[in-house]
């Protein structure tokens, strides 16, 4: 059964994002997480992980993380 959900008029980031929602849901659907994850293997763990960091949004996207900011007035 395949739906069609109307979009039209949204941001393109809130597509992007309603897109990433979707594709980890399909995911959980077709691959249940293991309730043993010490028997995967290092590609899956790997892979895995991925998914979940890139799934992660940060609550300061501009944050300025570099050296220069972060020892900035400290006479360096």
């Amino acid at each position: 059964m395949s739906q069609v959900i109307d979009v039209s008029g949204l941001p393109e980031s809130v597509i992007n994002e309603i897109e990433l929602q979707v594709a980890q849901l399909r995911e959980r659907l077709i691959q249940p997480r293991s309730s043993h994850p010490e028997k995967l293997s290092p590609e899956e763990w790997v892979r895995r992980f991925t998914t979940w960091t890139q799934s992660q949004r940060s609550t300061n996207p501009h944050f300025d993380d570099s050296r220069e900011s972060i020892y900035e007035g400290r006479g360096e």
